[in-house]
């Protein structure tokens, strides 16, 4: 198996992590946005330590117009101008990537996206490579040692994923966007044709010039007048729309693409001076796991933890008195299905502090259970005023508002939370505990089958 070479559509990731914080920026002490240096950091390093990258290199868009603007003055003419919050985090940005000695490669008159095409073109033969971008442009360069990756949606698109989505093989992409246009980029395409009679025209004659060559076999009047009427337009959007492969950069070998993860050390003070302690955390505590050997210990059982089931009255009565003491309690209920009208209650998951949390049994089969109904009743009285902790608390709201048990008070949804600080990531419990704590949650299909 080849080694990977990931390769960073820098001002895609930049742009898409700004604008996640778009309604709640990340503002330091110094009142500073930091919600694009924040979110593209952070993007970085789930990059790198999901996939254990050894070989990477990033580039940006530079400010001069490129050989596109040449072709027509309306390229991206209609898109508005950079905020000045965005503008102001660019340049802390690439400081970070130039501190932990990530090659940056870009040139004037071409865009991120050609250089890294051009890279992907030149290293393909000695690496898989995995371009890193939400970009859909890039999908014309898919084919089996190319693939794309979006660190934001945590996605994978290969050629299946293309000719799933557009019902086209990557390398009619260009052609698909020379009949509908992109409006993103001001790519006029042909006049009248959107994405399902570009994907239909292809699909037939599979190439644009084919569709120019036979423009008598197609039945539809209306169609053929209108490709008829946009020939120009369609072969300026295919020019416009492809991403060149040989922009001239100066690289011999592939000696600067080597990663090693202890560069990130160097950009500490930086992090530091930017107020961004969390992801000074996340690079240190990640550090510290690896210095467990893996044969030893597993990164589920890393964590100091005990689980302690109440199946007897005896026990519940004492975690009863333990609960009355306590401020904050965080709930989880297990059911028999994830539609809280149906569902009926298995068990109630507890936890008051860091280092235990209780289960209790009230529907398993073949087991010790504790009766439903006192239990319910027993912990309403208890909980009663306390701050309450769910992740996706409405559905264990209705679930035990099904058992006569309305939550009242303070309630804290774990799920809201994560949204808010990270709208455009997964939410589900086992990615929060992922990405905020580096612990992979056992799958539930592991322990009951």
């Amino acid at each position: 198996m080849a080694e990977r070479l990931f390769l960073i559509d820098g001002t895609a990731i930049v742009y898409r992590a700004y604008f996640a914080f778009i309604r709640n920026p990340l503002y330091n002490s110094k009142g500073q946005d930091t919600s694009a240096l924040y979110g593209t950091v952070n993007s970085f390093l789930r990059i790198i330590d999901k996939y254990d990258v050894k070989h990477i290199a990033i580039s940006f868009d530079r400010k001069e117009k490129t050989f596109r603007h040449q072709m027509t003055d309306k390229y991206k003419a209609n898109r508005p101008p950079t905020p000045p919050e965005l503008i102001a985090q660019i340049e802390p940005i690439k400081k970070f990537f130039k501190l932990i000695d990530l090659p940056e490669y870009s040139m004037a008159g071409y865009e991120a996206d050609d250089v890294l095409a051009t890279l992907a073109e030149k290293f393909k033969s000695k690496y898989d490579i995995i371009i890193v971008t939400g970009d859909k442009d890039f999908s014309q360069l898919i084919e089996d040692r190319v693939i794309l990756y979006d660190p934001f949606k945590e996605k994978i698109t290969q050629t299946k994923d293309v000719l799933e989505k557009y019902g086209l093989k990557p390398e009619q992409f260009i052609d698909y966007l020379a009949l509908c246009g992109d409006s993103a980029d001001n790519i006029p395409g042909v006049n009248g044709i959107g994405p399902k009679g570009a994907t239909k025209l292809l699909q037939e004659f599979e190439y644009l010039d084919k569709i120019y060559e036979n423009l008598d076999k197609i039945s539809s009047e209306s169609i053929r007048e209108k490709l008829e009427n946009s020939r120009d337009n369609a072969y300026l959007s295919q020019k416009l729309a492809k991403i060149v492969l040989d922009v001239p950069i100066d690289l011999v070998g592939d000696e600067n693409f080597k990663f090693e993860r202890d560069n990130l050390k160097k950009a500490f003070d930086f992090l530091k001076d930017f107020e961004l302690s969390s992801i000074i955390k996340k690079i240190s505590r990640k550090d510290k796991n690896q210095e467990i050997p893996l044969e030893k210990e597993s990164a589920s059982s890393r964590i100091d933890f005990e689980p302690i089931l109440i199946d007897n009255e005896k026990d519940f009565q004492k975690l009863l008195k333990e609960l009355k003491n306590k401020e904050i309690i965080a709930i989880d209920t297990e059911t028999t299905s994830i539609d809280p009208i149906t569902a009926e209650l298995v068990g109630i998951s507890l936890c008051v502090d860091n280092d235990k949390a209780y289960y209790l049994a009230l529907a398993h089969q073949m087991a010790e259970n504790l009766e439903i109904g006192t239990t319910i009743e027993q912990l309403k009285n208890v909980l009663k005023g306390k701050i309450i902790i769910a992740h996706n608390i409405k559905y264990d709201f209705m679930i035990l508002q099904n058992l006569g048990w309305t939550l009242t008070g303070r309630l804290f949804d774990t799920m809201i939370a994560d949204y808010l600080l990270h709208p455009t990531f997964r939410h589900s419990l086992s990615a929060c505990a992922l990405r905020e704590f580096e612990h992979e949650m056992i799958p539930i299909k592991s322990v009951i089958g």
